[in-house]
């Protein structure tokens, strides 16, 4: 986990010597540990702290790029890169009409073999993404994330899109809070951390 922040990474390879065994994602992580401190956690504190509204802190310095389904992939991608965020919203008329990931790039682009200067948003968007609301918990959005497989989902509320929550931004939320329920010293949080060492 620190390398793929350090690195800015979202997938590396895992290599048993010299053979390549598989290959982990920060999503695999983040889900496998959020499950974990889900079951095995019972500290009031940090149940507290699961129970309350946080997106607004995970939201409150993005700075909210609308795209048009006109646009192309190659505009979105330069966007996505320029800013290193893993996820662009399309708008219209009628408000939010999709999202587009790196993982459509990838899908949806790349492997289907088109040119992202010619290939507009709206025929490789994920059309009607499902959203969350700013008053939402930490636990309703990761409980969401983790169930529908997840890692970036529209902050939307009578204003309009307010924002884009990753899995990666909850869990920097949430890690100060988790390391204080646990405090240094503690076998549980030892181990948590041990499996994300390098």
């Amino acid at each position: 986990l620190h390398k793929m922040h350090a690195g800015r990474y979202r997938h590396l390879p895992v290599l048993d010597g010299q053979s390549l065994f598989g290959m982990v994602s920060i999503s695999d992580l983040y889900t496998t540990a959020y499950a974990e401190l889900v079951e095995k956690l019972t500290g009031r504190e940090l149940k507290e702290f699961l129970s309350k509204t946080i997106i607004p802190n995970v939201i409150k310095d993005q700075d909210v790029t609308l795209f048009s389904g006109t646009q192309t992939v190659r505009e979105a991608a330069q966007s996505m890169a320029d800013r290193h965020v893993g996820s662009i919203l399309i708008s219209g008329d009628g408000g939010l009409e999709g999202i587009f990931t790196e993982s459509d790039v990838a899908h949806r682009v790349i492997a289907q073999d088109l040119d992202p200067d010619q290939t507009k948003l709206a025929d490789v968007m994920s059309p009607d993404p499902e959203t969350v609301a700013p008053d939402d918990t930490c636990k309703d959005v990761l409980d969401r994330m983790c169930s529908g497989h997840f890692r970036h989902l529209p902050v939307v509320d009578f204003q309009g899109v307010r924002g884009i929550a990753s899995v990666r931004d909850i869990f920097a939320v949430m890690q100060p809070h988790i390391e204080k329920e646990f405090g240094s010293g503690d076998s549980r949080w030892d181990r948590f951390l041990e499996a994300f060492k390098d």
